[in-house]
């Protein structure tokens, strides 16, 4: 983020004032960012920038954030132009790009940002990369207001707007149940046979993904699969939703709380697994213990809906996107702390 200017001797008391009003307007920037208040940092470096060129990288990872991925890399084309932290700029362009399904330029500005520095969040860009670009090399999209699907062509031309629909009914139905309907385009890859499995690097039994992008692989066209589909893209919608709310949310909740949104239903179990060894990785090692992990996710969320209401959750949801602390939020929502609730919930 942009260094303050500094006060200099000799200065008028006006642009003494001046200078220190831009002080403060910056400070007001910073904290807005580092908090997690992407909103605000976004209108305070849109009016710093009218002082100072710095402050174009973090407008670009304000936007960034808010999931503007257009507004962020016209920002940061602009911060890499002028040198500003340079390597920063094309790190986050290389993300927005491929957040924009610009696969090309996605790797362009990876390996510049590589050749500045070595990160090992590029080099798995690039590996990634790898794997994408030869299976949607001839991929076509359809689009609808809230959503891209990307898909091949000849495999997948009967299903993708059957969807596209599923995908607008999630939208309004998850949008109403969490009283929240996210701005922007969500992208959604369709995958044949293995394409998924090979790309992700996910175990064979995984549904499907969300990692920016919804990512499902597609078995047929019956009913049983119609259905399963159906589950399997309201449960990525959900992730979706959940982050553009905040990517803070601890993934037992993020997961507890889609498989209630998409209707899944599984066996109500106690804290078998601890809540707070699944808040980043689910242990995926084996199927049985995967689904443990999952078992136990839906059980302590259906447990605080149950108890607190769907409402108190995206309380908690919406707090944690401005930027408080987890036990904060937590509290707020459901008047115990986070780690009250890790500690003492089915045990």
């Amino acid at each position: 983020l942009p260094a303050r200017p500094q006060e200099k001797k000799g200065l008028t008391t006006e642009e003494a004032a001046r200078v220190r009003e831009i002080n403060e307007l910056a400070a007001k920037a910073v904290k807005s960012f580092q908090g997690g208040d992407y909103e605000d940092s976004r209108n305070y470096f849109t009016q710093l920038l009218q002082h100072d060129d710095r402050a174009l990288l973090g407008l670009g990872l304000s936007y960034f954030n808010l999931g503007d991925y257009e507004s962020a890399a016209r920002f940061l084309e602009d911060a890499a132009a002028e040198g500003i932290d340079e390597f920063q700029s094309r790190k986050f362009l290389a993300f927005a790009y491929y957040r924009m399904d610009d696969l090309d330029n996605s790797q362009l500005q990876a390996g510049a940002a590589l050749a500045i520095r070595q990160d090992a969040e590029l080099t798995g860009l690039i590996e990634r990369l790898g794997r994408e670009q030869p299976v949607q090399e001839n991929f076509i999209e359809e689009r609808t207001l809230h959503f891209k699907v990307i898909f091949d062509g000849y495999e997948h031309s009967g299903i993708s707007t059957m969807v596209l629909n599923i995908l607008e009914d999630a939208y309004d139905s998850v949008g109403s149940r969490m009283n929240n309907y996210p701005d922007g385009t969500i992208t959604v890859i369709l995958y044949s046979g293995n394409d998924f499995y090979d790309t992700t690097r996910l175990p064979v039994w995984s549904g499907g993904s969300y990692d920016g992008k919804i990512r499902v692989p597609v078995r047929g066209l019956g009913e049983a699969e119609a259905e399963t589909l159906r589950k399997v893209l309201y449960h990525e919608y959900t992730h979706a939703l959940v982050y553009s709310i905040t990517p803070r949310c601890p993934l037992w909740i993020n997961e507890g709380l889609a498989m209630v949104m998409s209707g899944e239903t599984r066996r109500r179990v106690g804290q078998a697994l601890p809540l707070n060894t699944l808040e980043r990785t689910f242990p995926m090692s084996s199927e049985g213990t995967g689904r443990l992990a999952y078992d136990v996710s839906y059980s302590a969320v259906n447990f605080l809906i149950e108890n607190h209401g769907l409402y108190s959750l995206t309380e908690y949801l919406d707090a944690l996107g401005r930027g408080e602390g987890q036990d904060e939020a937590f509290q707020s929502a459901f008047y115990m702390t986070y780690n009250e609730f890790l500690r003492d919930w089915g045990k």
